[in-house]
């Protein structure tokens, strides 16, 4: 069952979510939200989303997602066009302004953190980090003061399969995995194709689920660092310049 989030159905997920919870079942048992943006680059403190996901994950037979375009306020460089294949007419007809679009996923990160949902993504610390800098920019409350519990299938992968040998792409991890990715680079697509990654790592390392949802908040951060500073002298090692100081940070890659 596939269904559109409507305001009514937010409130449903959130008596149910609760009601749940309070019941003492495994997080692993229950929904979660999957977070995914397309952007105009690569830097999470300069560039702007250009659309948006957020699923709310009960199965793989059953989800419920929003999805919608955003006007960044700016050109779409055709590199990222190239990728995405997000274009400034399709903005400019269809995306809602930055700001709104901001405050619809913080409403529903709100929903998440009052719930306990977990927010899931792939390499999810970019796509916080830039709902997180632009909230700054405009002046309105960060989501890094909310009490939300991060699950990142690629800092989970790179912890728990260090060793493997290739690229830790999306598309690497779904074949990694057996989760079919059908629609790469669309937000709704990643998001979906993390949620399932996720749910497929839970039964392969079995101690993903065996911990709390706390206490996975803080091993994430601190595989995020052990990984991030080995990369950085492994980039030295190469002539090339090490990763920044906030680059090490994990799920706010901003100081």
């Amino acid at each position: 069952m596939i269904e559109t989030l409507s305001q009514d159905l937010l409130k449903l997920i959130e008596q149910r979510t609760s009601a749940t919870i309070s019941s003492g079942e495994s997080w692993s048992n229950l929904p979660m939200l999957g977070f995914d943006l397309e952007t105009t680059g690569v830097d999470p403190t300069h560039d702007v989303p250009v659309s948006a996901a957020l699923v709310y994950f009960v199965s793989e037979a059953q989800y419920y997602y929003e999805y919608f375009l955003i006007n960044p306020g700016r050109k779409i460089p055709p590199e990222a066009t190239a990728i995405h294949s997000i274009t400034d007419e399709m903005v400019e007809e269809q995306g809602i302004g930055l700001k709104s679009a901001l405050e619809k996923i913080v409403s529903i990160f709100n929903l998440a953190s009052s719930s306990n949902i977990p927010i899931v993504g792939m390499n999810v610390s970019y796509d916080l980090t830039i709902v997180e800098s632009q909230l700054r920019l405009l002046g309105l409350p960060p989501i890094s003061k909310l009490d939300l519990k991060v699950l990142d299938v690629l800092t989970i992968d790179r912890h728990f399969d260090k060793y493997r040998k290739g690229n830790r792409k999306l598309a690497s991890l779904c074949a990694n995995y057996n989760v079919s990715l059908t629609d790469a680079h669309n937000a709704f697509g990643d998001a979906l194709a993390a949620l399932c990654i996720l749910t497929r790592q839970i039964e392969r390392f079995p101690l993903i689920g065996e911990n709390t949802i706390e206490s996975l908040l803080v091993d994430q951060a601190a595989w995020h660092k052990e990984w991030a500073e080995g990369f950085s002298k492994w980039l030295v090692s190469k002539g090339k310049q090490p990763l920044t100081p906030r680059e090490i940070l994990w799920p706010y890659c901003i100081g």
